[in-house]
């Protein structure tokens, strides 16, 4: 487990599964137990990987080492990795370690406490609409700083390029779509194109499809397995594939009130403008780096 204090209390992410952040050969910070009752005493820790609704369970912990400050983030978008770097520039520096799920699930990790920040879309175009579910999860109040945005857009072979303009023309041409769960804002975006176009869901090949992110999306195009899937502009040119944009989704740091005076907070809001961080995103095509760093919002009880 790789072990990070949040407010207090110990928060173990895994390293192994679906959710680990990092892959291969890594080192471990800690080993956690089975869960329980809180009498664990002095090494107690909230499990991540839970839905916002659920209690955290209380595992006994034990560190692998001495602790080190630690920022944990929630969150989809992989950008966020990128943070690690500068933070360890920091004197003292600061670790990094980055829980990966949908906005909705990030949002109420920052809700329940075992996450520093979550990076999530709260907007389409204006700060105004996208502020109802986090206000909502952070009672105890939070701020919105600036992280990022990206293009996104219709992924297909690119041998379909000179015929497939858009959502539009996938129906006709009888082409299998590799789709997201219901809530992603991805499938939003599919499913905007398709009401535009009026078009039934049912038209589409393969929409009851799931996938569980972008480059999940780019490898069953590359495999193959289906024909189109909506996902970022820099994964499908990792891939070879064609990309017609379609919108523009933007990220947030939500950083609630609990959190906001930390150390770890306060190394990631220096390091957000750090000409490292702005010359890594700004090189990746479709990156919008106009309000990194800026203060947006505050959203408060």
């Amino acid at each position: 487990m790789e072990l990070a204090s949040v407010g207090g209390t110990f928060v173990a992410l895994p390293l192994t599964g679906a959710a680990a952040a990092k892959v291969g050969f890594v080192p471990a910070t800690g080993l956690a137990g089975q869960a329980g009752a809180d009498s664990s005493g002095k090494y107690g820790s909230r499990a991540s990987g839970s839905k916002a609704a659920r209690s955290w369970p209380v595992r006994s912990v034990q560190p692998l080492g001495p602790p080190r400050a630690t920022l944990v983030v929630a969150g989809m978008i992989r950008s966020c990795r990128l943070l690690e770097f500068p933070l360890g520039l920091l004197d003292p520096p600061v670790a990094f370690a980055w829980w990966m799920c949908g906005s909705e699930e990030a949002l109420g990790l920052a809700a329940g406490g075992p996450v520093h920040a979550a990076a999530a879309h709260l907007r389409s175009g204006t700060i105004a609409g996208g502020t109802g579910l986090a206000g909502g999860l952070l009672r105890q109040g939070a701020d919105v700083i600036g992280f990022c945005s990206r293009r996104v857009g219709l992924v297909i072979r690119p041998e379909l390029a000179v015929t497939i303009r858009g959502v539009a023309d996938l129906p006709d041409a009888g082409l299998r779509v590799v789709n997201w769960a219901p809530g992603a804002e991805a499938r939003r975006v599919l499913d905007r194109e398709l009401a535009g176009h009026g078009i039934e869901p049912g038209q589409l090949l393969g929409y009851e499809t799931q996938a569980s992110g972008h480059q999940q999306v780019a490898a069953v195009i590359a495999a193959g397995l289906a024909d189109a899937g909506v996902a970022s502009e820099p994964v499908a040119l990792t891939y070879g594939l064609a990309f017609v944009p379609l919108a523009s989704e933007r990220f947030d740091l939500v950083i609630p009130e609990a959190t906001r005076g930390s150390r770890e907070v306060q190394g990631l809001l220096k390091v957000l403008s750090s000409p490292w961080l702005m010359d890594q995103l700004g090189s990746v095509p479709g990156y919008d780096l106009s309000q990194c760093g800026e203060h947006l919002a505050p959203l408060r009880p």
